[in-house]
């Protein structure tokens, strides 16, 4: 296979992934604010509830930084192998995107050890 080929495949890759996390980062912060708003627990069963709920925020963010690595590498190969200007823009694009949530995924990470 060609490198035309393969520019079009990684795009269609990229694409999925950037879907895959947009839908992740909407669901996570979508959570954080319905938790955030609901104050008619308290006492125990709170504590273990903000424990439960931190833990499986960390363990979405480590699995998005995945995600987003590999959207990261997909997209940094694309602009490099791709012949075609569009394809090279839109994976710039991408690129960006990847970039954007890999620091704020680093950036939530850096506050959790504070």
């Amino acid at each position: 296979m060609n490198k035309k080929i393969w520019s079009i495949i990684l795009l269609c890759v990229t694409i999925a992934l950037f879907m895959f996390t947009v839908v992740i980062l909407y669901n996570t912060f979508y959570e954080l604010r319905s938790d955030a708003s609901n104050d008619e627990v308290s006492g125990v069963s709170a504590i273990i509830g903000v424990a439960v709920a931190s833990l499986g925020f960390l363990i979405g963010f480590v699995f998005l930084g995945g995600v987003s690595s590999v959207g990261f590498i997909c997209s940094l190969i694309n602009t490099k192998i791709a012949e075609n200007t569009v394809i090279k823009r839109i994976s710039k694009v991408f690129l960006c995107f990847f970039s954007a949530v890999l620091i704020l995924i680093l950036f939530v990470f850096v506050l959790s050890i504070i």
